[in-house]
């Protein structure tokens, strides 16, 4: 069995899983079976960027670069709340939040949460949305 997704483990955590496990090591500090006995890393997240600003109507893309073993699973949180289920939200498969069409309401702290058997990690950044300057003009005549 081959496991193509698996990351550089930072901490090894041990746990015996069932045989037969074969997981290929390219050098890169990969989780290797060599009996029973196998290591699992928690999640980290790489912290980067915290803050994000836009304008209404405009794409944001926010990251959440987790690692760990087995490979976490990322979910994220808008003011506590769980995204979910809305069309112009999406979860990508690198982790990061990307929002098709920001609006003002989209302005507030967001969580990314990393999860997998061995344990969490979460950050907060925030996403600040601008609404469109509209400027009336009245003429003298």
């Amino acid at each position: 069995m081959h496991f193509p997704d698996l990351i550089p483990a930072v901490k090894g955590i041990p746990i015996f899983i069932p045989l037969p496990l074969l997981v290929q090591d390219n050098s890169h500090s990969m989780v290797t079976c060599t009996s029973s006995l196998c290591s699992v890393a928690p999640p980290t997240i790489r912290r980067d960027v915290v803050e994000y600003t836009t304008v209404v109507d405009s794409p944001v893309q926010m990251s959440c670069d987790a690692t760990g073993l087995p490979v976490p699973v990322v979910t994220w949180y808008q003011d506590g709340v769980e995204l979910g289920g809305v069309d112009s939200v999406e979860v990508l498969s690198s982790g990061a939040l990307r929002l098709d069409r920001a609006t003002v309401n989209d302005s507030g702290l967001y969580e990314c949460r990393a999860v997998n058997e061995a344990g969490a990690a979460s950050r907060i950044v925030r996403l600040t949305v601008h609404g469109r300057s509209v400027v009336h003009l009245h003429l003298q005549t």
